[in-house]
């Protein structure tokens, strides 16, 4: 009889995320931006133990909440806290926030996107330790030896995406590996574990890689969707991974609603402009916008659309 497959660690991706739809993502009002308290509220209040951010540095030196290099225009690390904020058009979160908001009711994992404040990093955790459990990870390996230099206690994560470097972490002091989702096998699985390492992997959006790899043992999955997440992986930890594949009736329904959701895009008047802008046949377009195309598979409608919109007709239909 085989052991039970633990169920694992849900983290939310910068908290919470809209699913792609055709390439892009589509944010409602009503549904939080990423790497901010009100995404880490969304991903607690739904199903997450807790979740993953991204921390920059600015040239006051603030360790600021923020994926890209840049926000609207202006160089994070070249541009004042202050500047930054007002810019933002809301609260830009800080990790000292993060650390005193959650760090007694979630399981962190603090990304540094670059070099150069870990000193600064090693301080805020210092003085408000995460209490249900947390790690500091990174791309980067020089980023890593540094923080092990200021601090051989503090847990750390590496993190990658691509098959050149997932061998790297062998020579890291780390207690975590960050393997993009795409580069997780079982092997590297049972070879982390051996090492005492634990597996958390990323950017987990599809119910069947969900499935898949909580029932290799992963120690964690971390979802743009907490809601997809929750639904498709077991609160009991006594039950396997072959237990977590949702029923034949619940796929179907969220078929439908997927469909659904496509045709009512397809006939929005914004896309049916953007659609009448580009090569498509008198045919493409009869079936894009036809009640058929909704009960369709949705996947391929989408792929339609989005070859027919970026790339021309010949090269979609040559796909």
């Amino acid at each position: 009889m085989s052991s039970p497959t633990p169920r694992p660690l849900l983290l939310g991706h910068r908290g919470a995320r809209p699913l792609p739809l055709l390439g892009l993502r589509w944010r409602k009002p009503s549904f939080p931006a990423e790497n901010t308290i009100a995404a880490f509220d969304y991903a607690l209040a739904n199903g997450c133990g807790g979740f993953e951010f991204d921390v920059r540095y600015t040239r006051d030196r603030r360790s600021v909440l923020h994926h890209d290099a840049a926000l609207k225009r202006h160089e994070i690390a070249a541009t004042d806290y202050s500047g930054l904020e007002r810019r933002s058009g809301y609260n830009l979160a800080c990790l000292e926030d993060v650390l005193a908001r959650f760090g007694a009711r979630a399981y962190l994992d603090i990304e540094l996107k670059v070099e150069g404040n870990e000193d600064a990093i090693v301080a805020a955790v210092r003085a408000k330790r995460p209490q249900r459990g947390f790690v500091v990870s990174s791309f980067l390996p020089e980023v890593l030896l540094r923080l092990h230099e200021l601090d051989s206690s503090l847990p750390l994560g590496y993190v990658c995406d691509r098959v050149e470097n997932v061998a790297r972490w062998t020579r890291l002091p780390i207690t975590a590996l960050f393997p993009q989702h795409d580069l997780v096998s079982q092997r590297l699985i049972d070879d982390a574990h051996a090492r005492s390492v634990q597996l958390l992997t990323w950017t987990v959006n599809d119910s069947r890689d969900m499935v898949r790899l909580a029932g290799w043992g992963v120690d964690g999955l971390i979802s743009d969707s907490p809601v997809l997440a929750q639904q498709h992986v077991s609160r009991d930890p006594a039950r396997t991974g072959s237990e977590l594949t949702p029923s034949r009736e619940l796929r179907a329904t969220r078929k439908k609603t997927r469909a659904a959701r496509l045709y009512r895009l397809l006939k929005n008047p914004s896309f049916g402009r953007f659609v009448s802008g580009h090569d498509f046949s008198r045919a493409d377009r009869a079936f894009i916008f036809s009640p058929e195309s909704a009960s369709a598979d949705d996947t391929r409608v989408a792929l339609r659309v989005f070859q027919y919109s970026v790339f021309g007709r010949r090269h979609a239909a040559a796909g």
